[in-house]
């Protein structure tokens, strides 16, 4: 069972029965201290006057998903979600994740995706943010939100097609403990899995697992970073206070592609939600392939 939909003036705060949080729970006291400002849910922030309209540039993880979370809480609506796809807009160039799951998760959180094909990733993306961003801002928004944390040249590059573009960009997560940002991630309430690891780094065993307490502590084990932020794990969001509902997929197979294992996902129930959790489906059995742990029955699939 799901726990209640978010309604009256705070954003709801999944609790470990899986029901909602209010007010008073320290995760919304926390951040209303932080920034200033009380967090509106999103029925209540849609009609508010006040509220100043942003694009986020969107993966689909948990970054880009507080960032959005935490410039709601500052007074930002984010109405319009970015995500770079490749050249036949089939799947994204960040996660390798389909651009139907992708525009789901959007409605699920009741904002509009705009798809930025990238032909060669390389050379590309100067041209599709551009492409992107005007867009978005003839749609009214006028500030894009960005999770970047500590990578000083990508900020950089993101302020220099703002000044190009006519945006003005927002980090809502820029210089912060990546520890820090993973827990409140998680204490706020959001359910993501793994989608992608690096090989080298973490082995496709690590696919399909759950973003939460166990898997940092797990991090903390292998000395990688809580939040991924050198590229070594991507994330899926599913569900948490943005949602009006939780995004449903299902697990396919697995993909080699570009020095990454990726969990190949598509639109349809996964199970059911119990506790706040997502069950596993039976197929999420390990089993060998190339002396590794796949949580999948399916072989790994090369691009």
């Amino acid at each position: 069972m799901r726990g209640e939909r978010m309604t009256g003036q705070y954003p709801g705060q999944r609790s470990n029965t899986g029901r909602f949080r209010r007010s008073g729970s320290p995760v919304v006291s926390d951040l209303a201290a932080r920034t200033g400002i009380q967090v509106l849910g999103r029925k209540r922030r849609k009609g508010m006057g006040e509220h100043v309209d942003a694009f986020c540039s969107w993966s689909g993880g948990k970054d880009c998903c507080l960032a959005v979370y935490r410039a709601a809480a500052s007074g930002y609506r984010v109405r319009v979600l970015i995500s770079y796809v490749d050249e036949m807009g089939r799947s994204s160039r960040s996660h390798g994740l389909p651009a139907t799951v992708l525009r789901q998760q959007a409605r699920c959180m009741g904002m509009e995706m705009l798809f930025a094909p990238v032909p060669d990733v390389r050379r590309g993306t100067v041209e599709a943010l551009h492409a992107a961003a005007e867009e978005a801002l003839r749609k009214g928004c006028r500030w894009g939100v960005f999770g970047d944390i500590f990578v000083k040249d990508h900020r950089e590059w993101i302020e220099r097609m703002g000044h190009e573009c006519g945006f003005r960009p927002l980090f809502p997560l820029w210089g912060e403990d990546t520890s820090g940002l993973a827990r409140e991630f998680i204490d706020s309430g959001f359910k993501a899995l793994v989608v992608s690891v690096r090989k080298g780094v973490l082995d496709p065993g690590h696919l399909g697992r759950d973003f939460d307490d166990s898997f940092l502590s797990h991090l903390e084990r292998m000395a990688v970073d809580p939040c991924g932020e050198n590229g070594e794990f991507h994330t899926l969001v599913y569900d948490g206070p943005l949602f009006d509902e939780p995004l449903d997929f299902t697990p396919v197979g697995i993909k080699e592609s570009d020095g990454a294992f990726q969990l190949e996902i598509r639109l349809g129930p996964v199970g059911q939600f119990h506790d706040g959790k997502m069950e596993r489906p039976s197929s999420f059995l390990g089993m060998q392939v190339a002396g590794e742990n796949i949580p999948h029955q399916a072989h790994v699939r090369r691009e």
